[in-house]
């Protein structure tokens, strides 16, 4: 199979699973600390790192994170990086780090509210390279954007717990409650989710009972048990805490206030079937 065809073939699948109607948005901002030993570009190349590194890191991240959108504009949910000195005893070079924070929109109680992360530090150099020349701009930019795809590449986890987990996903979801499982609006395969992910599920009850979950992801949904919109959806299994795990199947009226992502295991997909076209042997060619 060609590659032409194949790209088409994988397009058209991507055309017909049910997907989001909007991936969570994210602006990534960045800058430089006031007063740091590299707060010292011109204010025009200053602009042209921080414009650079956002728009690498925002496409680095799409790539990496599929069910979430990383832009340059403002969003619900905002990215900043900041490169500044990590705390050090006294005395002490200190190193230069890369502290990434999140804002997110989320509801509490039906209500929306803004959620901060604890600040995530990535390291760009340490005490001993922190005098090392910065470069031009050019070159400056490139070198966060590779400290920060290091990070993303060696720990995926941690970044997804210390930097996505506050954003909220969807509040689209169809509970199933005496199943134990929140059925997503999308299939696995749309956003390269593995079975190895792991989700944060908010809810609250007819009782006005509220659950903070934690579920597994699983296999799709079975289509006489959903709505046509969640046809093939994506199934989570809530497995944590097990008390209130236990008493989901008994609640009436489960509305999801919000689905977190805690884990990412990146699917790797079947390839697509070959069409019979393809496996013809060209007379001319034996």
């Amino acid at each position: 199979m060609n590659r032409i065809a194949a790209s088409l073939a994988i397009a058209l699948l991507a055309t017909t699973l049910p997907v989001l109607a909007q991936k969570p948005t994210v602006d990534v901002a960045f800058a430089i600390a006031d007063g740091h030993l590299y707060d010292k570009f011109s204010p025009a190349n200053e602009a042209a790192i921080s414009t650079k590194v956002a728009a690498d890191v925002s496409a680095l991240l799409a790539t990496a994170y599929p069910l979430f959108d990383f832009a340059t504009r403002p969003a619900s949910n905002h990215l900043s990086i900041t490169l500044e000195d990590r705390r050090a005893d006294s005395g002490v070079a200190p190193a230069v780090v890369l502290t990434l924070k999140t804002k997110a929109r989320v509801l509490v109680d039906g209500q929306p509210f803004l959620s901060e992360s604890i600040p995530y530090q990535v390291m760009f150099r340490g005490d001993e390279e922190r005098g090392e020349p910065t470069g031009g701009a050019v070159a400056f930019a490139g070198e966060i954007v590779a400290a920060l795809r290091n990070s993303v590449t060696t720990n995926s986890s941690g970044f997804v717990t210390g930097v996505l987990a506050p954003i909220n996903v969807t509040t689209e979801v169809f509970p199933l409650p005496h199943q134990r499982v929140f059925v997503m609006p999308f299939t696995a395969t749309a956003y390269l989710i593995g079975r190895g992910s792991r989700f944060r599920v908010t809810a609250t009850g007819q009782s006005m009972q509220a659950y903070d979950l934690e579920a597994q992801a699983g296999d799709a949904a079975n289509p006489s048990d959903v709505p046509a919109k969640f046809q093939r959806g994506l199934c989570l299994s809530a497995d944590r805490p097990e008390t209130a795990v236990a008493q989901l199947p008994a609640e009436q009226g489960v509305r999801a206030d919000g689905v977190h992502l805690l884990k990412y295991d990146r699917l790797i997909p079947d390839p697509p079937p070959i069409p019979p076209s393809a496996l013809r042997t060209n007379r001319g060619g034996r």
